[in-house]
């Protein structure tokens, strides 16, 4: 498979050299981007391989439009290692879900409102707050910020 290569559920691949681009960072040549998602005309993408300093967690999603060069719409880049050694450098989960919380209540107020969207904001509400909780949980164990874990917060063999 070739630089800039996507690969599509069912191991399909689209892409490669001189096609369109998965990336839009210089330092991702010659990597792979698997396909996580697909709507009717866009692929969500993660751009990056799991890191094991970090949990196992990928840090670099991007999301193309179905079309013969993948157009990239945009890329999502999640903060890189503890924010007291390596400043702010991405988003953290509870930010991004605080967007699509208060996006789905604003469709909640308008002429979108829906049974549906009411259970979506109220599971995303619930991913927030047990984000929290956890955040809270590690700041009293002492290891919020560092890529340490904590007995009884993270799952420690």
């Amino acid at each position: 498979m070739g630089r800039g290569a996507l690969l599509l559920p069912g191991g399909r691949v689209l892409g490669g050299a001189g096609a369109g681009a998965c990336f839009s960072n210089d330092n991702h040549e010659g990597a792979m981007s698997r396909t996580i998602f697909e709507t009717a005309s866009t692929y969500v993408c993660v751009d990056d391989q799991p890191d094991p300093n970090a949990g196992g967690a990928c840090h670099r999603y991007s999301i193309h439009r179905k079309s013969a060069d993948l157009e990239l719409i945009h890329t999502i880049e999640f903060q890189h290692g503890p924010v007291s050694g390596n400043g702010i450098n991405g988003i953290q989960h509870a930010e991004l879900l605080a967007i699509i919380q208060h996006r789905l209540d604003c469709f909640q107020r308008g002429p979108f409102a829906s049974a549906v969207n009411e259970v979506t904001a109220g599971a995303v509400g619930a991913a927030l707050a047990s984000d929290g909780t956890r955040t809270r949980r590690r700041t009293l164990a002492g290891v919020e910020g560092t890529n340490a874990t904590a007995l009884g917060v993270e799952r420690v063999a």
